[in-house]
């Protein structure tokens, strides 16, 4: 797979993703304190968030001088994060009380919105 068809799909996920954490962003800190009260919760998503991470670095591991390293460094996030969330949860959760506030959230939804506006921007402009 390619970096295009990789940025066609990531960016309009992190558009609408960051989209909804701006739009919602007291229903997005509920479910994330939710998710972190529950250890079958966090274990899926760091299950899932390794595995997308370990796809993603077997089809993308590109370290070039371009926008396209982007999705290389977007993969190997996701691998380490999934490990961490499976590996030490009680810290994920620690570091997730720390970022559950209205600031960071609302950063955090700027940064997906942005980032995913400009991935689809470098795919189809």
């Amino acid at each position: 797979m390619n970096s295009l068809s990789l940025a066609q799909i990531i960016g309009p996920f992190f558009l609408v993703a960051g989209l909804g954490i701006l739009i919602g962003s007291k229903h997005f800190m509920v479910v994330v304190q939710e998710m972190m009260k529950s250890p079958a919760i966090l274990f899926l998503t760091g299950f899932m968030t390794f595995l997308l991470g370990l796809i993603l670095v077997s089809l993308h591991n590109v370290w070039v001088a371009d926008w396209t390293v982007i999705i290389t460094i977007l993969a190997w996030a996701s691998l380490l994060k999934g490990a961490t969330m499976l590996l030490f949860p009680t810290w994920m959760e620690k570091i997730a009380s720390y970022f559950m506030k209205s600031a960071y959230i609302t950063l955090g939804g700027v940064i997906w919105f942005v980032a995913g506006l400009w991935m689809c921007y470098m795919v189809w402009m």
